[in-house]
Order: structure tokens, then sequence, then C-alpha cells
């Protein structure tokens, strides 16, 4: 069972997931709901600290975007009844289980547009884990460059260099849509909003300074995914 630290970092993640499946807006809602102040769920998140009767209506609460293994249990705990706690190797199984997603390069992901594969394991830069529905296509790109960052602090979206974005193949591109694009001769992949006006199809850089900040495409690009997640579902 996890404590101090490690605690603190499930409970963080668990809002998180909370927040991007809808059922809550923000830590104040988990504040409400426990019927503590705001600077409390701070205490849990930073130090870990909770009291142990809280514990089983933390898990309770959460159970709707993580499982028992989240908090180092190899199962739900009946009333009455201590909780399984799963070894050090055990939860190092689980979450090697759990990254699934590879991280590759922009020019792995302009070959991924021709012909989607799979990844081997040393092909990847990483393994990673994807906390929304994803399917056994999606890949993970770290983000290179300012032109899809937005400096206004009230920006619905912004993505700044060193990002890491979430492409999943079999979604289907609509207006408005984060997309991974390889256009002709270029070799490798790039990123940009697509904007859809009847039969015409712009990428737009969303960096109000990006100098060219809409482009037409035609039959020069292939859409190699939509991105979903990047720390938040998009």
């Amino acid at each position: 069972m996890l404590n101090g630290k490690e605690l603190g970092k499930a409970i963080a993640k668990a809002i998180e997931l909370k927040i991007a499946s809808g059922s809550i807006s923000s830590k104040a809602d988990v504040a409400r709901h426990f019927n503590v102040k705001p600077p409390s769920i701070h205490g849990w998140i930073d130090k870990g600290v909770i009291s142990k009767s809280r514990l089983p209506e933390l898990w309770r609460y959460f159970s709707d975007v993580v499982g028992p293994e989240h908090w180092g249990l190899k199962a739900w705990p009946q009333a009455g009844q201590q909780p399984a706690v799963l070894t050090n190797i055990e939860q190092i199984e689980i979450d090697a289980l759990r990254k699934d997603v590879p991280l590759i390069s922009w020019v792995q992901a302009g070959d991924w547009c021709e012909t989607i594969n799979n990844i081997e394991l040393g092909d990847a830069e990483d393994w990673l884990w994807c906390p929304v529905k994803h399917s056994g296509k999606t890949f993970a790109l770290r983000v290179s460059g300012v032109s899809m960052f937005n400096p206004d602090p009230y920006a619905k979206h912004s993505f700044k260099d060193g990002d890491i974005i979430y492409v999943d193949p079999t979604r289907q591109p609509i207006n408005n849509s984060f997309v991974v694009v390889r256009l002709e001769n270029e070799n490798k992949a790039t990123f940009k909003q697509l904007i859809i006006e009847g039969n015409h199809r712009f990428l737009r850089a969303i960096n109000p300074d990006w100098p060219e900040k809409i482009i037409e495409i035609k039959n020069n690009a292939v859409i190699c995914g939509v991105v979903i997640y990047k720390g938040s579902e998009v």
C-alpha cells in the first residue's frame, strides 16, 4: 500500500484522471466531497499525509478512474479486512503492462503515416501509459518548437516545446482537431490544428506570432492521427 510521497503522486494522478473523465472540474470538487478545505488536498498531494480512516473513502471515490493496483493493493479490501498489498515486483510488472504507447521521433511518425506498423520494443525512445481511451495504434511524440504554443494564460489549448502528445491514428479528424500530418516531400511529420471549411482543409498554428499561421492542404498531405491527450484530454 502506497504512503508518503508515492501516495501523494497517486492522489494527484487520480485527480487528473477524474477531471479528464468529466466527473469533476477541479481539486475544489474533491475538497467538497471529503468536506475539507482545498489546502488539505494540496497537503495530501505534496506530502501524501492523509488520515488512515479516510483511505477507504479515497479508494472508493476514485474507483471509477483507477483500480486497486493504483494504490499498491492487490484487490479492493472487503469490510473488516486488512488490504492485501502488492509486492514491489508485482507493482513493477503492473506498471510495465500499463505502458503500451511508444514515444517515437517525428521522422518515425512520418513513416507511420505511410504504413502503420507495430513499433518494436527497442525502436521507441520510451514506452508510456496513456490515461484516456485509445487504440493499439496510438503513439506519442515530444512537441518540438513553438508553433503550437499560445502564450495567452487563458487559452484553452497550448502546447509548449517538450510537451508529450498522444496521437491515435484510428480517430476521425474533424474541424478543430489537433492532428499530426505528413506533408508531401517532407520526411517527417508536423503538428497543427485542422480547420475544415466546406471542401477546403487548412492547417493552423495556434501561436498568434507564428509567421505562416495557416496553410491550405489538398492532396499533398496525409493525416497520421488525432491528438487525444496532453496531460489532459484534447
